[in-house]
């Protein structure tokens, strides 16, 4: 017989799901409102306090909460210390109360009647200091259709919204292309000795018509010695004189000709003289080059294509005494702002003295130049704007098979600035090609490059040096599954995104390696608790300053009454917290826990060192009424032996509040209590006592292993029980913690059939730095 001592520390592990006697020695069964830290140790969680929020005129106001079972969209916008501003603000969308947005820089005030100093919020509503444009920049941003209807990006100071379920569009336009109707001839020269003869062959047939088109031949005149304005004036009558299907009008040395008729077009028109035919120069709406237009056209303002390759056409407008580029009039050019995000802006109201914010729609560009073969419409029109990110000075829109990204530095222009060059500036639109069908969801901006998450794959999109459109490239980095109703979490170099498993979910950290795309993975740090977190998954979140990630769920389960054997309600009560440490390329903690609150969570988010919860809570009985089970009172129902006893859904008070828990750990001198008088139950399963040997996981231990006594270091304020429970005769021993707090409690049990566990209810916080448990080991002998 040996004796042995196991310390399993601060339990810093968290939950494993392993088989006992595989189980790290610092890992547990289940872990419940604790906090586990390799620094300080094993803590009881910090209380949720609820917020103060007041409105701009400083009443009493709250969140507009969402229906039952749906949940709150929710953005932050965070500048940070660094900025010399202290702006953090949530951006809150739900199904009743629409946009809301509360500023989280807050003040402290004493309250009197409960003697305490209280946190206030400022909350934002329509008509209370946010203001809409009109009722259709209202319609854009409540058009509620789940949590993750919405995507918001900030820019500078301004919030970009896009509502996914919005399809983009252009504006109607009515077709103008009386530019057909057209053709011009250009008298370069004459010579003033002999003088040269002029002409003209003009082909003609209806719009759209496939037709021969009809010529009418000028034939050349009489040599002519004038200038080259006269002889322009002489030719355009002459014109005018031999048909009545044109109109024929000169300006300087320039000669416009139009259809009598608008449902006619000019197919092409050829000048002729008698100098070779280079002494002019006639087209319709297209030539091959720029130098064969005269410089000056006088009082004309035609609009024509230069090119040799319907590819590479350049569409020109004569305005301004020179030649502009344009686009082709037929195309459509204006991007219809109903459809597009919107933008959520800060703004000071000189008449009221406060602030307000505007919800508006955004001035997007036109196209101004080319035509759908050389200045492409961008990908997301037609199509519903999945995200919106910021990148690199450009403002990216992701539709579900590419992305678009502005003119740099210019976020509302998303077409090219020029057919003739291709600018290092200029728009980047491309789409994904890849074999498999791809639909992307999200874009996460992280280090020198852009993540894509569809629902099966991953790409990045980068580019080396100057990001440019002739500079970039996407490649595929993974192929992991992802349930595309959670946005990916980046925290520090990492993004975090959800998998379901089955009913349960696995939670997946993607590294980034900038220097090696072959480097990126991504690790399932659900790996060891495959069946811990929650399938209804819908937002994750988290603490870089605290290494902490937050998971939550729709809902944490169905609670079923025990006697009718039907569900009674839906309990999402819970947050599944992720903690965990690295030094160097190696992480020496990796814990799993949750967080249970005292109602329904309906959405969390993370400032700074604060998390926050929208938690629909359960404060107390207002009536002693017990009811039996199903809710209803009957008295001709008779009493069955073990029944549930409940109380009247009816009877309990719910506060709809923001709450707040600090990240840091609250001082042993404090009260932990819920919302000031809610105990926090912790609870902590340790599942059975197997040897490990010295090492960090458990060893296989050939013979008997007998516990024997348990010590527990921790804070001399610490209330807990250790609990002891004996499997093999069913009985539950709890142990105090005045009595093993630093000293030596007898166990006293087979490790096969006791289990242990640390259970809390006090007002009171616990600080555990080790746990010791001690027994004696009889190996049997070999053979």
């Amino acid at each position: 017989m040996a004796l042995v001592t196991d310390n399993k520390k601060s339990l810093y592990g968290g939950v494993s799901q392993q088989p006992d006697d595989t189980r790290m020695v610092h890992q547990v069964e289940e872990m419940i409102n604790f906090f586990p830290t390799l620094e300080q140790g094993l803590r009881l969680r910090n209380p949720s306090y609820p917020l103060v929020i007041r409105d701009i005129n400083d009443g009493t106001d709250n969140i507009t909460f969402p229906s039952d079972y749906r949940n709150a969209f929710v953005y932050t916008y965070e500048k940070g210390r660094a900025s010399m501003s202290d702006d953090n603000y949530a951006y809150i969308i739900t199904d009743k109360g629409g946009l809301e947005i509360i500023d989280l820089n807050y003040t402290v005030q004493y309250n009197g009647v409960d003697d305490r100093y209280e946190k206030v919020a400022r909350i934002y509503k329509e008509g209370k200091g946010i203001v809409y444009q009109d009722e259709s920049a209202k319609d854009y941003i409540t058009s509620f259709v789940t949590e993750n209807t919405y995507s918001m990006c900030a820019v500078k100071d301004a919030v970009f919204v896009t509502n996914k379920a919005s399809v983009t569009r252009f504006e109607d336009k009515i077709i103008d292309n009386s530019y057909l109707n057209r053709g011009y001839i250009w008298i370069k020269q004459n010579d003033p000795v002999y003088g040269w003869s002029y002409g003209a062959n003009i082909w003609i047939r209806p719009k759209g018509s496939n037709q021969p088109a009809k010529r009418i031949e000028v034939p050349l005149g009489n040599p002519n010695t004038k200038g080259t304005d006269a002889i322009a004036a002489e030719l355009a009558q002459r014109i005018n004189d031999l048909t009545v299907d044109l109109v024929a009008t000169a300006s300087g040395s320039v000669i416009e000709i139009v259809t009598r008729e608008m449902g006619f077009e000019i197919v092409e028109l050829e000048a002729i003289d008698s100098y070779g035919n280079t002494a002019s120069f006639g087209w319709g709406h297209r030539v091959d080059y720029t130098t064969d237009l005269p410089k000056n056209m006088n009082s004309f303002t035609p609009t024509t294509a230069v090119g040799t390759n319907d590819r590479a056409l350049i569409w020109l407008e004569y305005g301004d005494g020179k030649w502009n580029e344009t686009h082709k009039p037929e195309v459509r050019t204006q991007i219809n702002p109903f459809y597009m995000p919107h933008i959520i802006r800060k703004s000071y109201n000189s008449t009221t003295n406060k602030i307000e914010f505007v919800v508006e729609r955004y001035n997007w560009d036109d196209r101004l130049i080319g035509d759908e073969e050389t200045n492409k419409r961008p990908i997301f029109l037609g199509r519903r704007i999945k995200d919106i990110f910021f990148f690199k000075n450009r403002l990216g829109l992701l539709s579900e098979n590419g992305l678009t990204m502005s003119e740099v530095g210019n976020y509302t222009n998303f077409w090219r600035t020029s057919v003739a060059a291709l600018l290092d500036s200029d728009r980047i639109d491309v789409e994904i090609e890849s074999l498999n069908s791809v639909t992307l969801e999200y874009a996460l901006p992280i280090q020198d490059s852009v993540m894509l998450f569809s629902n099966k794959y991953q790409y990045r999109f980068k580019g080396d040096g100057i990001l440019s459109p002739s500079n970039f490239e996407i490649a595929q980095e993974g192929s992991y599954e992802m349930n595309i109703d959670v946005r990916p979490y980046l925290m520090n170099n990492r993004i975090y995104f959800a998998a379901r498993r089955g009913e349960k979910s696995a939670i997946y950290e993607l590294f980034i390696n900038s220097g090696n795309l072959r480097e990126t993975r991504a690790t399932d740090i659900t790996a060891h608790c495959p069946d811990y977190v929650d399938g209804h998954v819908y937002n994750i979140t988290g603490s870089s300053v605290n290494d902490m990630l937050f998971v939550i769920s729709k809902a944490d389960y169905i609670e079923t009454d025990m006697i009718i054997n039907s569900p009674i309600a839906i309990v999402r009560n819970t947050v599944f917290v992720y903690k965990f440490l690295d030094s160097g390329n190696q992480r020496i903690q990796s814990a799993w826990f949750k967080w249970k609150f005292n109602g329904n969570l309906l959405g969390g988010f993370n400032i700074e060192r604060n998390f926050y919860v929208l938690l629909d809570r359960i404060n107390k009985l207002d009536t002693a009424e017990w009811l039996l089970s199903d809710g209803k009172w009957n008295m001709d129902s008779r009493w069955v032996n073990g029944g549930k006893w409940i109380m009247s859904p009816s009877s309990l008070v719910h506060q709809k509040q923001l709450e707040y828990i600090s990240l840091e750990p609250q001082g042993l001198d404090k009260n932990f209590l819920d919302n000031y008088n809610s105990i926090i139950e912790g609870y902590i399963d340790m599942g059975r006592w197997f040897y490990a040997g010295g090492n960090s996981s458990p060893a296989s231990v050939n013979g008997y292993l007998q516990m024997k006594s348990m010590k527990v270091m921790c804070d001399k304020r610490s209330v807990f029980d250790i609990t002891v429970t004996d499997e093999e005769r069913d009985t539950l021993r709890k142990i105090p913690s005045r009595f093993i707090a630093n000293r030596r409690a007898m166990i006293l049990g087979r490790n096969e059939g006791t289990r242990l566990g640390i259970d809390h209810v006090s007002p009171k916080g616990v600080e555990i730095s080790t746990i010791l448990i001690e027994g004696n080991i009889t190996k049997r002998a070999r053979g």
